[in-house]
């Protein structure tokens, strides 16, 4: 849903990270559109960049939804943006209750390896506080996940046994 993103990671492949990137993108308009012409979908994975930065995902969401019967959305996101992610996961749960909602926070290394990788210093503690208060609204709503994503490459991959141990034990 976008090519915009806040961090500039090592191993992405998008070459823009800046406001020029957000002319690009599709209007809501045409998003209703482009949603029209398709048939029903069992998967809808609205991804970028880093699409919480679209403050409209939720009606996007809404739309391929209501056109396609959307009924299992993944959205990845890097975590940076705590705040708005829950409480655009929350709208969407409340909007469309009936999907399968699932949001996954990229965490690639512990600490400042984390940060390094992605080109943000203070992502880790920013991610793993989206992680954490996304995992209460699994209290809330039994159709909603969170779980960590982890992109392997060879910026992180000598550490992957500690990240592990780390995501499974904090």
């Amino acid at each position: 849903v976008t090519d915009l993103c806040n961090a500039h990671c090592k191993h992405c492949l998008l070459a823009e990270h800046d406001e020029a990137v957000r002319s690009k993108e599709l209007t809501i308009d045409e998003i209703e559109k482009v949603s029209a012409s398709m048939d029903d979908m069992l998967f809808f994975t609205p991804t970028g960049g880093e699409p919480f930065l679209r403050r409209d995902l939720a009606e996007i969401v809404r739309i391929f939804h209501r056109n396609n019967h959307a009924l299992n959305v993944g959205i990845p996101t890097n975590g940076s943006l705590t705040d708005r992610v829950v409480a655009t996961t929350e709208d969407m749960l409340k909007t469309c209750p009936d999907i399968d909602l699932h949001i996954d926070v990229s965490i690639d290394d512990i600490g400042p390896a984390h940060d390094e990788i992605r080109g943000f210093p203070g992502l880790f503690e920013r991610a793993t506080r989206t992680y954490r208060e996304l995992r209460k609204l699994e209290a809330h709503y039994r159709n909603f996940s969170t779980c960590v994503e982890i992109t392997v490459s060879a910026y992180n991959q000598e550490h992957l046994l500690d990240l592990y141990d780390y995501v499974t034990h904090n």
